[in-house]
């Protein structure tokens, strides 16, 4: 992104300036954020419970 600077007025210059500054803190935060995540463990790989099998009480034939 190119700005031409030399016919801003000092506020538009300062203006330009603010901007960026919010600009590069956002990008800062948002590459704090990659960095924590980045440097989080890895979640533990736990075993899942095997599945349950459920037995249901048939009527016989004498009943």
């Amino acid at each position: 992104m190119a700005i031409v600077l030399d016919r801003l007025t000092v506020k538009q210059l300062q203006e330009v300036i603010a901007d960026a500054e919010v600009l590069l803190k956002k990008r800062r935060e948002q590459q704090a954020r990659a960095e924590a995540e980045a440097r989080k463990p890895a979640p533990v790989d736990t075993p899942h419970r095997a599945p349950t099998i459920q037995y249901r009480l048939r009527p016989s034939a004498r009943d």
